[in-house]
């Protein structure tokens, strides 16, 4: 493929993306309505060498999740909401061997079951596509794979109920072009529920 090819099915990408998006904040919108509820997540982000990287990249990552209690999803008798989650994450990086510094923009949108393991415990599980405007050492790919494991908690404070997770994230083109390298981040985020 040309790079313009690459650039023209990159900007399809997006733009699938961004329906994708508007899709599930329409179905979103229609939910809240029945009580359940968001949070707004904020945190670094960092990919490192001892998770299998060779780009260690570095930046933030933002995120928009809907909750809703998902009776289906219960396992080993633990209570588990439906959770999903469109965000953003801007990382820099490369800088070395003939790879230049680079900054990259991944958008992207998350389905995962949350798991209450009791006094205020959770555990996320859950698959994802993300797309990023730039390739990377590692992403060979606009559009990936992204799957998701994390743990955290719920916390009191004055402005309200805070989460506080860690999450492991796996961005990688699933095998389907070049060397299958991918970038595994880990984000410590926190959220403010509504």
């Amino acid at each position: 493929m040309r790079r313009n090819d690459l650039d023209i099915l990159g900007a399809m990408s997006l733009r699938a993306l961004g329906c994708v998006f508007v899709l599930l904040s329409t179905g979103l919108v229609a939910r809240a309505q029945e009580k359940n509820h968001w949070a707004f997540n904020v945190g670094p982000a960092n990919s490192f060498k001892d998770l299998g990287s060779e780009d260690a990249r570095h930046g933030w990552y933002f995120s928009l999740q809907h909750f809703a209690h998902e009776p289906r999803f219960k396992f080993w008798g633990f209570e588990a909401d439906f959770v999903k989650e469109a965000y953003y994450m801007h990382t820099i990086g490369g800088g070395f061997r003939v790879w230049p510094v680079t900054r990259a923009h991944n958008f992207g949108i998350t389905l995962a079951g949350r798991f209450w393991l009791g006094h205020g415990y959770f555990m996320d599980a859950g698959w994802g596509l993300d797309y990023i405007n730039r390739l990377t050492y590692d992403v060979y790919t606009r559009l990936n794979s992204s799957p998701v494991l994390g743990f955290g908690s719920i916390v009191k404070s004055p402005m309200g109920e805070l989460q506080v997770s860690l999450r492991w994230k796996h961005i990688s083109n699933a095998g389907t072009a070049g060397h299958n390298e991918g970038e595994n981040y880990l984000v410590l985020a926190v959220g403010l529920r509504f």
